[in-house]
């Protein structure tokens, strides 16, 4: 049974309003729970510490104590009347150093709910990449959020162009600059400042995709940064952008600058994505791991290299 539910989706994609729909529906209330900007595992016993009125008093947060605390945790929500903890922000709990420690505490916590068959408990808003141990675990569920449709993107973009503008009508958007949001609605806005700035200078509606990467590179190193990328994965990052298409992950391992640490962090970061793809041959499945780059490729991919 289920016990933690995880909603997964791009940025600014609308997974909070999905859970307050979720409250809405199921009548239940909630605590929500705001992993800082940059907070790591520490932050997050803080947070149970605080909530369970536990001790602050670990020494160094080996499996054992994480699971001490796991399941001091677990028998708090359980005891909740039609309440769940709600991780609204996640911090940095899914990146490479704090990734296992987390997923070792979620795993506990949700085996032991699923001990108390207490159903759904938890539930963790999540916009990075998460491990297996996770996804295939039988007491969570993952719920993957699905892009905007093109309508939306094309109303996004839209509003945002207009209110740089104050103008009563609303600027046309090329198709294709519409497809390349890819659904990321932190891509349609970028794309509506860029639309935006080219009204106030007075030229025409119709910007050129051409415009619309160079406007993408001039904040592609500010994006980057926000992003804590170092010199290793921005240069890995900047040879992966010859692929448009999802190619297999031996691809990626001929780059002059990969490194297993480097791809690990750029698909922490949503930079890099990989599928399991199901393909049957002489009715044998195979799965084949392959990675391609996502959306947010479209912000790099006018880089000079």
């Amino acid at each position: 049974s289920t016990t933690v539910f995880i909603v997964q989706g791009f940025s600014q994609l609308g997974k909070s309003a999905f859970v307050d729909r979720l409250k809405f529906l199921y009548s239940f209330t909630t605590i929500d729970c705001q992993i800082p900007k940059g907070g790591g595992f520490e932050s997050l016993i803080r947070y149970v510490c605080q909530i369970s009125n536990l001790p602050m008093n670990w020494e160094t947060l080996d499996n054992e104590e994480i699971e001490k605390y796991a399941i001091n945790f677990a028998n708090f929500v359980n005891n909740l009347n039609k309440t769940l903890v709600v991780f609204r922000t996640t911090g940095n709990l899914f990146d490479n150093y704090n990734q296992p420690k987390t997923s070792h505490f979620i795993c506990t916590v949700a085996a032991k709910l699923g001990e108390l068959e207490s159903g759904i408990k938890l539930i963790i808003e999540n916009s990075r990449v998460l491990p297996n141990v996770l996804t295939k675990h039988n007491n969570i569920e993952v719920c993957k959020l699905r892009p905007l449709m093109d309508m939306y993107i094309e109303r996004l973009i839209e509003q945002t162009a207009n209110n740089m503008t104050y103008s009563f009508s609303l600027p046309k958007v090329p198709k294709k600059t519409i497809r390349q949001c890819h659904g990321n609605p932190s891509m349609a806005r970028m794309v509506g400042i860029c639309i935006g700035d080219r009204l106030n200078l007075g030229l025409d509606e119709n910007i050129p995709e051409e415009e619309i990467e160079s406007f993408a590179d001039k904040y592609a190193d500010g994006i980057l940064d926000a992003l804590n990328i170092n010199e290793d994965e921005r240069d890995l990052l900047v040879e992966a952008t010859i692929y448009r298409l999802q190619v297999p992950e031996i691809a990626f391992k001929k780059l002059p600058h990969y490194s297993d640490n480097s791809f690990r962090a750029l698909k922490d970061k949503l930079l890099i994505e990989t599928n399991d793809e199901k393909l049957i041959e002489n009715d044998n499945s195979v799965f084949s791991n392959k990675a391609k780059m996502i959306p947010v490729n479209f912000v790099i991919k006018a880089r000079k290299l």
